[in-house]
């Protein structure tokens, strides 16, 4: 990979919001894992980094980069072992607990709940 320019492009997320996710009512182990606490956000790469400009950018409906959020508007996609497997926190999860919480998505997702 060559770089082309001087400016980057860093993309964050912040770890309170993603404890806000639906995803997370589903697969509760995640909860104990300690994958996202030491996660830097914008202030801590901004202490490293000349940053001009902070904004929010929002995750596209069709976003299929494989990190948690990124199936948000396609509920049936957390159910596949592939994309589960792409999800660091979900990953790691015992096959039992992302099982059965792909099993409970499931059933709410056709009950309509």
């Amino acid at each position: 990979m060559r770089r082309v320019d001087k400016r980057q492009v860093i993309l964050l997320f912040k770890p309170s919001e993603s404890l806000k996710f639906w995803l997370l009512e589903y697969f509760l182990e995640c909860l104990a894992l300690p994958l996202e606490t030491g996660a830097p956000g914008v202030d801590d790469v901004g202490v490293h980094l000349n940053v001009h400009t902070v904004a929010p950018v929002p995750i596209p409906a069709g976003c299929t980069d494989g990190f948690a959020e990124a199936y948000w508007r396609r509920f049936e996609a957390y159910m596949e072992p592939a994309v589960r497997a792409s999800i660091s926190s979900l990953a790691l999860l015992s096959p039992e607990d992302a099982d059965r919480g792909a099993r409970r998505l499931r059933e709410d997702l056709e009950s309509g709940f």
